[in-house]
């Protein structure tokens, strides 16, 4: 999100300093909605602040990811309806993702909360190797751990020493199928 905005920093002489303590996070909410917020917050940023530099900080537990900005400008200005501040400030709201400012210092700082989807895990169960490696590359990006099985016969191994809380079960194997 903050490329989407670098070229408003750019025209300010701004520089946007992310710091992200956090790899890509299966957040659960709309994340297009969700990055919208983000690029109108760091719109509304670029207009207001008060010096060169922006700090935005990611970091997350295993429940939460929690987005912060530090910038200089004054708290509580109003906005007009329609601003990116207000317009990002109602995405937040209509997503449920609690948010507040407040003053630290000389900086405004925002922080939003957004609620990470919990962990499950997922068996891929199909002979066919290149099959269970697409499926395995892609859905690792998700909110899963995968782990697959090759027959019938492991699936059920693998059912006993993971307990999945997802198949993905090809029907048609030799031996013992779906």
């Amino acid at each position: 999100a903050a490329g989407s905005v670098q070229h408003l920093a750019d025209q300010r002489a701004l520089r946007i300093a992310v710091r992200c303590l956090a790899e890509r996070l299966p957040v659960r909410t709309n994340r297009v909605m969700l990055r919208q917020a983000i690029i109108g917050l760091l719109s509304h940023i670029s207009r207001v602040h008060q010096g060169d530099e922006v700090t935005v900080e990611l970091a997350s537990t295993e429940t939460c990811a929690t987005l912060r900005c530090g910038y200089a400008a004054p708290l509580g200005a109003e906005e007009p309806a329609g601003s990116p501040l207000d317009t990002a400030l109602q995405v937040l709201e209509a997503l449920q993702i609690p948010h507040s400012q407040r003053l630290e210092g000389a900086l405004t700082v925002f922080q939003a909360d957004v609620p990470l989807a919990a962990r499950q895990r997922l068996l891929i169960v199909d002979d066919n190797e290149g099959t269970i490696a697409l499926f395995s590359r892609y859905l690792r990006q998700e909110a899963l751990d995968v782990c697959s099985a090759a027959n019938g016969q492991q699936a059920l191994e693998m059912i006993a020493a993971c307990s999945p809380d997802i198949v993905l079960l090809d029907v048609m194997m030799p031996g013992l199928d779906g």
